[in-house]
């Protein structure tokens, strides 16, 4: 059996906050614990737009979080991200397997030099956050890492994150915004579906239609298995939802 990991992202940036504006500012207010990356652009130090504020849609935010893991040296100091620890039975996973999160499997790999932006990480490999997924499950539980945002007054935003899967089968990338059960936002990477011919990621909203359907929310129109014209697991690549 194998332990598997997913290097998570160059820069996780986030932007999120309770007042935008713009000709696209959303409506609905909800918490969001998750993680992500954005490119944004100031023009002064009131704000950042997503795109230009001549476009016809755009939105402007008043805050932003933004994490170089590049250069994390240190993940018990100050840095905006919580990791994990909790565990999920089979029954409550709904499983042939629970999951267990732990400390153990959040790992930085930064590069040696605060000044470098190339090169491999002081841990060998790809440099960046590291999330293990761990090979052993003999207690019934699945040994894996997550991280959350530690604030909780985003209320809007747009989500970027930069990662790199494994091509182990047996993971699930996740990259998600959750305040419940029935509400959730989540983009999936099974690397089980990654072949030579296909990498899909699964675009998923958990919504009272997934509940009603026992949490399967493939069977309803809030799913949608979505092609990727690259190889998830060859290089770094941003994922975004606003």
């Amino acid at each position: 059996m194998y332990d598997m990991i997913v290097p998570l992202s160059f820069t996780l940036l986030l932007a999120a906050v309770s007042a935008p504006t713009g000709s696209n500012a959303p409506s609905s207010q909800a918490s969001c614990p998750l993680t992500s990356t954005l490119i944004v652009v100031a023009k002064c130090a009131c704000g950042y737009s997503v795109n230009a504020t001549s476009a016809s849609a755009f939105s402007v935010f008043t805050d932003l979080l933004e994490t170089d893991f590049l250069h994390v040296y240190n993940l018990s100091g100050d840095i905006g991200w919580q990791r994990q620890e909790y565990n999920v039975t089979p029954q409550v996973a709904r499983g042939t397997y629970g999951k267990k999160a732990e400390l153990r499997n959040v790992v930085a790999n930064p590069l040696n030099s605060s000044y470098d932006y190339t090169g491999s990480g002081a841990l060998g490999g790809d440099p960046g956050l590291q999330l293990w997924v761990r090979g052993d499950s003999s207690d019934g539980l699945v040994g894996m890492g997550e991280i959350v945002a530690m604030r909780t007054d985003m209320l809007y935003g747009s989500f970027r994150v930069g990662m790199k899967m494994t091509a182990i089968p047996g993971t699930c990338g996740a990259f998600f915004w959750f305040r419940n059960d029935t509400q959730e936002i989540d983009m999936e990477f099974l690397s089980a579906q990654f072949n030579a011919t296909s990498n899909p990621v699964n675009l998923v909203l958990q919504s009272p239609a997934s509940e009603a359907a026992g949490y399967n929310a493939q069977g309803t129109p809030n799913f949608q298995l979505h092609p990727l014209p690259f190889s998830p697991d060859k290089e770094y690549h941003e994922y975004r939802f606003d």
